[in-house]
């Protein structure tokens, strides 16, 4: 008779244990789910403008125009600011460590509106460590 018994509680032993493995699944079902679904850092606007920023300082740096506005030529930011598209405003700062802006340029005719994305970018010239920051709004 204590064998049939010892049996039951074997046969409940595996059924609860499978039960919390089940619950545990599923909660973790769950918060991958809402995870993907639920962006609460950027909506699609400011992500598509995070990209444009990124894009940007990244072209700006490969092309050595952040270099060139450290010299104080603005000449090919303001040309690149410019060619951004129609609804696009921006505005390029580059600073040197914690001395405050070298240099500033902002696309013509544009007003930076509230919903503005802030993009940084470090970069090296001469030697010396800088930082590009780039705010981007639709205008």
């Amino acid at each position: 008779m204590e064998k049939i018994g010892l049996r039951k509680n074997r046969k409940g032993l595996i059924f609860t244990i499978d039960a919390i493995l089940a619950i545990l699944a599923t909660i973790m079902i769950l918060i991958s789910v809402y995870s993907i679904f639920s962006n609460s850092h950027f909506n699609s606007e400011n992500n598509d403008l995070n990209k444009i920023a990124l894009d940007s300082l990244t072209v700006l740096e490969k092309n050595d125009y952040l270099d060139q506005s450290v010299s104080g030529n603005l000449t090919m930011i303001n040309n690149f600011l410019a060619a951004l598209p129609s609804n696009i405003c921006g505005n390029i700062s580059v600073y040197y460590q914690d001395k405050g802006i070298i240099t500033s340029s902002k696309k013509p005719g544009c007003l930076i509106s509230d919903n503005v994305v802030v993009t940084r970018r470090a970069f090296v010239f001469e030697h010396k460590t800088y930082f590009a920051k780039m705010e981007v709004s639709y205008g």
